[in-house]
């Protein structure tokens, strides 16, 4: 776990629409408008307005009924925060919450490329 840098710049990601959404095995790449994207490889999930976990990083993926992440399609972020060393949330305009989480000693968690600017955590 390398730890999720407390100036990780999700705000930029506020006011960002989701418009496409890619699964692979073992990763989840979600892009935004303006060519941000969030490479996910490591532990992530989907809350809804109230709280309620309503998908998750599975493995192995055919574990799952089905995902639910696309509920993220069109929705603009609509706030970002940051919980170092552990992980960062961006809160969507529907109320949904994407907590992606660094927690592998191992691997990399996620990569994020936005505003020009790439970090891998």
């Amino acid at each position: 776990m390398n730890g999720v840098p407390v100036d990780l710049p999700v705000q930029s990601l506020v006011g960002r629409e989701v418009t496409h959404i890619g699964l692979a095995m073992h990763q989840l790449k979600i892009h935004f408008d303006g060519g941000a994207l969030i490479d996910i490889e490591g532990s992530w999930n989907l809350c809804d307005r109230t709280g309620k976990v309503i998908d998750q990083q599975c493995d192995p993926p055919t574990e799952r009924d089905a995902y639910r992440i696309h509920r993220l399609l069109s929705q603009a972020v609509a706030a970002a925060s940051v919980d170092a060393p552990r992980s960062f949330t961006l809160t969507f305009a529907s109320g949904d919450a994407l907590t992606v989480l660094d927690d592998s000693r191992q691997y990399e968690s996620f990569s994020l490329r936005v505003d020009g600017h790439e970090l891998h955590i």
